[in-house]
């Protein structure tokens, strides 16, 4: 049976039990903001038995469970009942059961929603549910109870246990990532949010094709996606500021930074050690914090192995977990199968911050190194996702790398259906400087076409039919 504790808790967590009300603005895990990606989890949790968000701490995962009852009370016209919310995260819950996940479905059907009917659909949402041991086991028999059963958990990374659970890994569950641009421009900078489909999605498709490409109707398109905002929106170049120095940094009062530090360390000492056994956990750490003061440094495999004092096996299980995490991620020189080199890139440009030591009360960044830093992190970050959508929303390996010969470096080259796709940046360098680089990398690879992007770049335009010039700011929006 479960625990007293948890008896006494489950009412307050499912306060819709008494109320009828949905969660609403009081309830901290609460959002009234939905992100675009929004409407294919809650249609997964209705229509599949069962899903899971995976996301490192602090992607909005439990912020998604409370906006999906919401939306089931008020959008679907659910009974209250019929939803159940359960936190794993206190490990007090499961001490005293080796069933607990079966053990919250008998004291449910006995205390709340008694002998419920076979058409009634129950939802139970476990959040962090990877604190129980074996609970892909509990999770299975607790399916198999009724076919009216839906179950929704939250992990932060893929377990194997997951491709047991319906037919693939890509229908079973979600990858959160930290709110991107276009979220954050559309949610708290009142930017219009464009219909993706008639803006966004026709870019996308014309940077993806490398044989037959118009660059003159992508200009236009571009042009269109920014006359558009600029109707209602004056000074988009100004968002990107705002994304990166404001997205989730700090709470009501002006702190948050220390905040997302502790829960970084959280993770890397505490969640990480639940799936892997880490012999020092501070080596973890001390990755995250190179990586947040140098994310255009190129490392060499031998200078990590000296800095960490371990051997190259043990760093790049390192640099494999930190990825399985959503935490850092590897970017390797492309064109090379043997990596010798590598660039590093931290997944939230929170982590940026929260680790170059920058005070809660501070506006803005204390150097323009800082802000640069974030930007290459913020873009490579989009530009994973931007692969995704390329490459018809399958993850290929090593999405994105860079491109280094000759003293000319791109930044970015995706890999998109096994093509090079080179993308660079003016931050550091001035546009004329990233065009020549790009190309450079179209002259050694087999590259078909590239973008430069940067803050100097007014506007789209394309000087030639082989490089796109796009605003910083439309990069990330079409991401």
């Amino acid at each position: 049976m479960i625990t007293s504790r948890l008896q006494q808790d489950l009412p307050l967590y499912n306060q819709w039990w008494q109320s009828d009300d949905p969660p609403g603005s009081e309830d901290s895990p609460y959002r009234e903001s939905r992100r675009s990606d929004y409407e294919n989890h809650i249609d997964a949790v209705r229509n599949r038995r069962f899903y899971a968000l995976v996301g490192a701490d602090g992607s909005g995962k439990s912020s998604t469970l409370y906006q999906i009852v919401h939306d089931f009370i008020v959008r679907d016209d659910i009974d209250p009942d019929q939803i159940v919310y359960v936190p794993v995260e206190n490990p007090l819950y499961a001490l005293e059961s080796d069933q607990f996940v079966l053990d919250v479905y008998e004291w449910y059907t006995s205390y709340v929603h008694r002998s419920p009917s076979d058409d009634e659909r129950i939802y139970f949402l476990f959040d962090d549910i990877y604190q129980i041991t074996d609970w892909p086991e509990q999770v299975k028999t607790l399916l198999d109870q009724s076919e009216s059963i839906h179950v929704a958990v939250t992990l932060p990374t893929d377990v194997p246990a997951l491709e047991k659970f319906e037919r693939s890994l890509f229908e079973t569950r979600s990858i959160l990532l930290p709110p991107k641009f276009y979220d954050f421009a559309r949610i708290d900078s009142d930017v219009p949010g464009l219909a993706k489909k008639d803006h966004i999605y026709p870019i996308r498709k014309g940077l993806a094709d490398q044989r037959s490409v118009d660059f003159a109707t992508l200009v236009d398109e571009c042009l269109t996606l920014q006359d558009q905002l600029s109707t209602e929106y004056e000074n988009l170049p100004s968002v990107v500021d705002d994304y990166l120095f404001n997205s989730g940094l700090r709470d009501k009062t002006g702190h948050g930074l220390s905040t997302i530090k502790q829960r970084l360390q959280l993770a890397l000492y505490k969640d990480v050690q639940q799936f892997y056994s880490i012999e020092d956990p501070s080596d973890l750490f001390t990755l995250c914090v190179l990586v947040a003061q140098e994310p255009v440094r190129e490392y060499q495999f031998s200078q990590l192995v000296d800095q960490l004092e371990t051997d190259r096996r043990t760093v790049r299980k390192y640099l494999d977990i930190l990825q399985e995490f959503l935490i850092l991620s590897p970017s390797y020189k492309w064109g090379y199968e043997r990596h010798r080199t590598l660039r590093m890139y931290l997944r939230d440009p929170r982590y940026v911050s929260a680790l170059n030591l920058l005070s809660d009360t501070d506006a803005r960044p204390v150097t323009n190194e800082h802000r640069r830093n974030l930007i290459h992190s913020v873009v490579y970050d989009h530009l994973r996702r931007l692969a995704f959508y390329l490459n018809d929303d399958t993850d290929v390996g090593i999405p994105v790398r860079y491109w280094d010969e000759a003293n000319e470096s791109v930044e970015y080259v995706l890999n998109v259906n096994g093509s090079p796709f080179p993308v660079a940046l003016t931050t550091r360098r001035g546009e004329e400087a990233a065009t020549e680089a790009v190309f450079d990398c179209l002259e050694d690879t087999e590259a078909a076409q590239g973008v430069v992007a940067g803050e100097d770049i007014q506007q789209p335009y394309a000087g030639d039919d082989r490089v796109v010039r796009l605003p910083l700011w439309m990069l990330l929006y079409i991401c």
